[in-house]
């Protein structure tokens, strides 16, 4: 199948396709109060996400007008969605994002260390047990599946950057080795890291991101 990266970046969006100063905070609103997890939104998500595709590669003069009203549907779906799982699971937002957001500024001064359940849980005084409860209610995934999933968003960053062999990286993140990097990533993107970052190199060279 295809595979897509959709990644919003408001700098470039509010030039380009006529967002507001109320629109973008808006968006960053609820961006910010999206929790990281992976869902299903189905065809609500699909849909217009390949029109903006389709808007994007048939340029036309309604095409700016098309693109932001597509964005909107896709931004509103996700949001949904997640509301949707968190009354389904019974858990109050704010407290989930609070949590999640505690959890994240752990993991983001350990990268580089093993990190297990008991550790996080000694944050907010509970036992293993009732933490990981918690969490997977919160969150939609375990603990220690989370901390895994953050370490390879930040493997993503570090290739995108370019800097850092594939080798140091899994060094970098505390892997055990590059074979293993490789397929933890592999496993989590349908994608290797090295044909990751190719494609990111490739679709650069198409389309420079502009420095503002």
């Amino acid at each position: 199948g295809s595979r897509f990266f959709l990644q919003i970046d408001l700098y470039e969006l509010k030039p380009k396709i006529g967002l507001s100063s109320e629109e973008c905070e808006l968006i960053q609103q609820l961006l910010t109060q999206f929790i990281p997890r992976v869902i299903s939104p189905g065809n609500h998500f699909k849909t217009p996400f390949l029109q903006l595709l389709h808007e994007h590669r048939n340029n036309h003069q309604f095409s700016t007008l098309n693109a932001k009203a597509y964005l909107f549907q896709i931004i509103n779906c996700l949001y949904q969605t997640q509301l949707q799982y968190l009354k389904s699971a019974n858990v109050i937002q704010s407290e989930a994002l609070q949590m999640i957001d505690e959890v994240d500024k752990y993991i983001a001064a350990k990268l580089d260390e093993i990190i297990k359940t008991a550790d996080l849980a000694k944050l907010f005084d509970l036992s293993e047990a009732h933490f990981r409860r918690k969490f997977l209610a919160s969150a939609g995934t375990s603990p220690i599946k989370y901390c895994a999933h953050k370490k390879l968003q930040e493997a993503r960053r570090l290739l995108e950057e370019n800097h850092l062999s594939i080798s140091e990286i899994a060094l970098k993140l505390n892997f055990s080795s590059s074979q293993h990097f490789s397929s933890n990533f592999s496993k989590s993107f349908s994608i290797g890291p090295a044909e990751y970052r190719k494609e990111l190199l490739k679709a650069f060279r198409k389309s420079p991101l502009k420095k503002t």
